[in-house]
């Protein structure tokens, strides 16, 4: 989880993007050892975004889970990014 606080962008064609599902399954060291598109923000607050071409904040394609992480970030349980858990509840 990332947290966004005191930021200023200015002047970027979108100041802040959260394109979850542009590397679905990770990069890199993370590959396959991650959701992106399913992991959960972290505290976003005091962030000036002005003057940039098209948005401020793009947070696109994000559906929150309960993720399973280990302390790295990395996936304990890749059933976790699931939509549902076993049991059928919403995850």
């Amino acid at each position: 989880t990332n947290n966004m606080i005191g930021n200023r962008i200015v002047g970027y064609e979108v100041a802040w993007w959260t394109p979850g599902v542009f590397r679905a399954l990770g990069h890199g060291r993370a590959l396959g050892r991650v959701c992106p598109a399913h992991t959960p923000y972290g505290e976003i607050r005091d962030n000036v975004f002005h003057d940039n071409a098209r948005w401020g904040i793009y947070l696109d394609n994000q559906f929150p889970r309960n993720v399973q992480r280990d302390e790295d970030g990395f996936l304990t349980d890749p059933s976790s990014c699931n939509t549902f858990t076993p049991d059928g509840r919403d995850n």
